[in-house]
């Protein structure tokens, strides 16, 4: 016993030494993995999630107010945080999310670049799963907050270094970020500068297609019930030959009645079921332009995204490549572009050092200079971030838009489905209708047939009465 006990003991310890060195080796294991990670150039994102959040606060406000006399809708508080906080988690991404999803802008329009087949060095598939995404959205949290995703890339390139682009991460440097995404937002010139310009910021044509009139799907009024032939009587003859004559015309009358009224039912029914049918087609080609009018809205905004996006890109290296205002050099000295509009640009001669003091040559010989906080630095970042504004304003409009069609579409599909109901509602009312006229036709005409034989009947008896007591009369 002591033995067994003793080579248990030992067991259980061996055990968990093993186990102990199990563990020890996957942590060496993920360290081994995680060091090379660690050493990866890690791209930075654009603006500062803070950044992000104001831009899109202040373009809400002011789309609101350029809304307020139209027909498209504003944005209530809950859509404004939904799309806000949307943007702000992106650019506020993880670690390892930022190793294989790098958030820069491809010129060439080709997007599909990677390295190793696993590090997207451009934004674009993601971009592109977003449009997706946003298009088959039903639910509006979803819709909002794919919509605030799209804004976050459509801002992004408004900075330079991920419009040109430029790579920013310097590791070697401990340096991460491109200096112009940390530049301040000047939320009170910003406000100024965007406040009279509600023309430009909702200027892509946003056509809202008007719903079909209801008529076409209301259904078709009933007829009234049918009308019944009158029975027809007879008068019986005074004979017995008389009376047989009268018993066969009440049977072809009882015949006659019931075929009438049943073929009266048969054409009301045939008018209804025509009718219920015209409201079916109705409503399925309802059905079809709503379906039209929301895939027009999901492809014009698929586009739409993707015009403002490519837009947003163009107006930022037309920025870069603009001169400074009194100096002989434009601000490629900061940002320059690659030959190759799908290559990586680089830093320029000033080096990424936007707001600090630079020294850089310009003109033919000369050595320019830009000073810590230099106005030229604040009228270049104001600009920028007005146009982050102003393109975020435009991709709202085209959010709203989409949300009336949907909105349309749903009441529509409401309509069809009601009127539907109602049109069967009705054939069924008519149809019972139908046949209880027939029954009341039916039995009118049997009780009519009934009378007429009950008095051809009291005629006979009385004609038979009356020679019976001629006949007596003539024996005496």
């Amino acid at each position: 016993m002591k033995q067994q006990a003793a080579s248990a003991l030992a067991s259980g310890q061996g055990c968990a030494s093993k186990t102990t060195m199990h563990g020890r080796m996957k942590w060496w294991a993920a360290l081994a993995l995680a060091l090379p990670l660690a050493l990866l150039p890690r791209p930075a994102p654009a603006y500062e999630p803070e950044i992000h959040q104001k831009l899109t606060f202040l373009a809400a406000k002011q789309f609101n107010r350029c809304v307020a006399d139209t027909d498209l809708p504003g944005l209530n508080a809950l859509q404004v945080r939904i799309v806000a906080k949307a943007n702000a988690r992106q650019a506020d991404l993880n670690f390892f999310v930022r190793i294989f999803r790098w958030n820069y802008y491809d010129r060439s329009g080709v997007g599909d670049r990677d390295i190793l087949w696993v590090i997207d060095t451009r934004f674009h598939e993601h971009f592109d799963q977003l449009l997706r995404r946003v298009a088959a959205a039903t639910d509006a949290h979803d819709r909002y907050q794919n919509v605030g995703r799209i804004i976050g890339y459509i801002q992004d390139v408004s900075s330079p270094a991920h419009a040109v682009p430029v790579y920013a991460s310097r590791w070697w440097r401990l340096s991460t970020k491109d200096r112009f995404d940390r530049y301040p937002v000047d939320e009170e010139r910003l406000a100024e500068t965007v406040a009279g310009r509600c023309d430009q910021a909702l200027s892509l044509p946003r056509p809202v297609p008007q719903a079909a009139d209801g008529d076409a799907d209301a259904p078709a009024q009933s007829p009234g019930p049918p009308a019944t032939r009158p029975a027809d009587e007879a008068a019986g003859a005074a004979t017995g030959a008389a009376a047989v004559a009268g018993k066969a015309g009440t049977a072809e009358q009882e015949a006659t009645e019931p075929a009438a009224a049943t073929e009266q039912g048969a054409v009301a029914e045939q008018g209804t079921a025509r009718e219920q049918e015209a409201t079916g087609e109705q409503g399925a080609a309802g059905e079809q332009e709503a379906e039209a009018e929301r895939s027009a809205w999901q492809d014009a905004g698929v586009a739409g995204y993707q015009a403002l996006l490519e837009a947003a890109a163009r107006e930022t290296l037309a920025a870069v490549q603009a001169p400074m205002i009194g100096l002989p050099a434009t601000w490629e000295v900061f940002w320059t572009p690659d030959e190759d509009p799908g290559s990586f640009g680089s830093y320029g001669p000033a080096g990424n050092n936007f707001g600090r003091g630079a020294r850089f040559p310009c003109g033919l010989s000369e050595q320019c200079e830009l000073l810590r906080d230099d106005p030229l630095y604040a009228a270049f970042a104001l600009e920028r971030h007005a146009a982050a504004v102003l393109r975020t304003m435009q991709a709202l409009a085209i959010a709203q838009g989409q949300a009336i069609a949907k909105d349309r579409a749903v009441v529509q599909g409401q309509v069809i489905a009601q009127n539907r109901a109602i049109a069967k509602g009705q054939a069924s009312a008519q149809g019972q209708a139908v046949a209880k006229d027939r029954a009341i036709a039916q039995g009118q005409a049997i009780a009519q047939s009934r009378a007429v034989a009950k008095d051809q009947t009291i005629a006979q008896g009385q004609i038979i009465q009356h020679a019976t007591q001629r006949l007596a009369e003539h024996a005496d």
